[in-house]
């Protein structure tokens, strides 16, 4: 299919030919204008300048005091949780007592205590290391533990908040009145 109307149209004319030439390329543009110089600062003013020192003081002593109040709101919220809540002290402190190092460690000291007091000799020091080697091992001692656990706590506590008369202060002296254990 050809068009038909593009051959019945006469040739180009010198004007529009020079149209269709390229063009004399545009000129670049003009580099910009330079900035205008920065006005001199002002000096400032003389109330000004105490009121900003005042500020950054303020400013900074409510940065440190939120800090030591979140540190401190912190620490006693853990020794409330941790440290005076009886059941939370006695379940960190019972798993001791199935240690391996800390039932060991108990038995020597039981075992030299034992020694230096009723100067056992070597076969007596070997029957005493042996039976509280045993006896700190089993479920007994466990149970025994957990349950000294709960009662001293309950008492170191009873203590700090003075209400107890089983653990007294007496001349700088912390005395402990074992009987009703």
């Amino acid at each position: 299919m050809t068009d038909d109307g593009a051959a019945t149209q006469p040739a180009p004319s010198t004007a529009t030919a020079a149209a269709v030439l390229p063009a004399e390329p545009a000129p670049l543009p003009a580099a910009p204008a330079p900035m205008p110089a920065a006005p001199a600062p002002t000096p400032p003013e003389t109330g000004r300048k105490p009121a900003r020192a005042l500020r950054s003081l303020a400013i900074g002593l409510v940065f440190v005091l939120t800090c030591l109040s979140l540190v401190l709101a912190t620490t006693t919220w853990w020794v409330h949780h941790t440290v005076l809540d009886t059941d939370a002290f006695v379940s960190l402190t019972a798993p001791l007592a199935e240690n391996p190092a800390v039932t060991d460690a108990l038995a020597t000291v039981t075992t030299n205590q034992l020694d230096e007091a009723l100067d056992l000799g070597p076969l007596g020091r070997y029957m005493v290391a042996g039976i509280s080697r045993d006896l700190y091992a089993s479920d007994a001692f466990a149970a025994v533990w957990t349950q000294a656990m709960r009662s001293v706590h309950g008492q170191a506590v009873a203590f700090l908040k003075g209400d107890t008369s089983t653990i007294q202060v007496v001349d700088g002296m912390l005395v402990i009145n074992t009987y009703p254990a």
